[in-house]
C-alpha cells in the first residue's frame, strides 16, 4: 500500500460492485414476477443499471451504492409485505426484511434514514390489534438493535459525517471559509433537485410516456413508488442545500431512478419495439458513458509516465 497507495481503492471498489451486483439480482427477480414481457425487463434493467450515475456510483469506490442497494431491497419488500402479508393483518417476515435493511441503511449512511419511511406505513396499514402491534414493535426493536449494532463499528466516523455537515449547514462563516456558495433555501434546493432529477434520467422519464398510455395494473406499486419519490425528493431538498458542485450534488437524487422504474412497472408493458429502442438507446449511452471514463485514467497514467522519463 505504500508503493502502491492506489490499491487502497480497491476494497471500497469492489464492496460497491458487489452492493450493485446484488441489486441487479435482488430487482431482476422482482421484475420477473411483475413484468411479463423480456424485452421491456431487459430494456428496464438497461436505462436503470446503464444510467451514467450507476457507473459513476459503481466506480466511486464508496458506500453510497451499498446504502442505495440497502434502501431499494426494503422497498421491495415492503410492497411484498403490504400485498402478501395482508391476508394475515399482521406484519411477518417480510416486513421485518423491509424494516432491518432500511435500518442497516440508516447504519451506513445517516441519511439514508429516509427509507425509514417503511416503518409509519406499516403501522397505519395493518390493523392496530394487539397481536399486530406486538409484532410490530418486535420487529422494530429488532430494527434499532441491529443500527446500534453496526453503527457502534463505525461511530466515530458517522458522528464526525453528520456534525461537520451540520456545521456547514447552518454557520455561515464556515460557508464563506469553505469552497462552497451559501445554503440554498429549500424551494431553491427543490427546484435544483428536480431539474437534475429530469437531467439524470431522461430514458426512464421517456419511457413513462408509453407506460402511461397502457393499463395501471398495480395501483399499490403505482402510488408506494410515488410516495417514495415525493418523500425522497423532499427530503433531499430539505438536507443537501449546500452546493458542492453539480458532479458532487448529483448523486444524492440517484435513488429516485430506482422508485421511477417500479412507477413504470406499475403499468402494463408496451409493444416490443417500444422495448427494443429503449433497450438500444440504453445500450449505446451505456458504451458512450464507460468509453468515458476510461479515457482519462489511461491519459492520467501516460501522462504521469512521460513526467517521470
Amino acid at each position: 500500500l505504500i508503493l502502491n497507495p492506489s490499491y487502497s481503492l480497491l476494497v471500497p471498489r469492489i464492496a460497491s460492485v458487489l452492493a450493485a451486483l446484488l441489486l441487479l439480482v435482488v430487482v431482476y427477480k422482482f421484475l420477473k414476477t411483475h413484468v411479463s414481457s423480456a424485452w421491456w425487463r431487459f430494456a428496464l434493467l438497461v436505462i436503470t443499471f446503464g444510467n451514467v450515475l450507476a457507473i459513476l456510483l459503481t466506480r466511486s469506490g464508496k458506500m453510497w451504492m451499498l446504502s442505495i442497494a440497502l434502501g431499494v431491497i426494503s422497498f421491495i419488500y415492503l410492497y411484498r409485505a403490504l400485498t402478501e402479508e395482508k391476508k394475515r393483518n399482521v406484519p411477518g417476515r417480510l416486513s421485518a426484511i423491509s424494516i432491518v435493511t432500511a435500518f442497516l441503511a440508516a447504519a451506513n449512511f445517516p441519511f439514508a434514514g429516509v427509507f425509514l419511511i417503511n416503518i409509519p406505513i406499516i403501522f397505519f396499514y395493518f390493523s392496530r390489534t394487539a397481536d399486530s402491534l406486538k409484532h410490530f414493535f418486535l420487529i422494530v426493536s429488532g430494527g434499532v438493535v441491529v443500527f446500534l449494532a453496526v453503527f457502534a463499528l463505525n461511530m466515530q466516523n458517522t458522528i464526525d459525517l453528520v456534525w461537520t455537515f451540520t456545521k456547514q449547514l447552518f454557520d455561515s462563516s464556515l460557508q464563506s471559509i469553505s469552497n462552497v456558495r451559501p445554503a440554498l433555501t429549500p424551494i431553491e434546493s427543490f427546484a435544483v433537485n428536480a431539474r437534475q432529477a429530469i437531467e439524470a434520467f431522461p430514458l426512464l422519464l421517456l419511457a413513462l410516456v408509453p407506460a402511461l398510455r397502457t393499463r395501471l395494473r398495480d395501483k399499490t406499486l403505482a402510488v408506494l413508488s410515488l410516495a417514495y419519490i415525493v418523500v425522497y425528493i423532499v427530503a433531499v431538498s430539505a438536507v443537501f442545500r449546500i452546493d458542492h458542485g453539480l458532479e458532487l450534488n448529483v448523486r444524492h437524487i440517484f435513488p429516485i431512478g430506482f422508485f421511477l422504474m417500479f412507477l413504470i412497472v406499475a403499468f402494463e408493458a408496451p409493444a416490443r419495439r417500444v422495448a427494443i429502442v429503449f433497450t438500444a438507446i440504453g445500450l449505446a449511452l451505456y458504451a458512450y458513458t464507460t468509453t468515458l471514463l476510461s479515457i482519462p485514467t489511461t491519459y492520467n497514467s501516460a501522462s504521469n509516465f512521460i513526467v517521470k522519463e
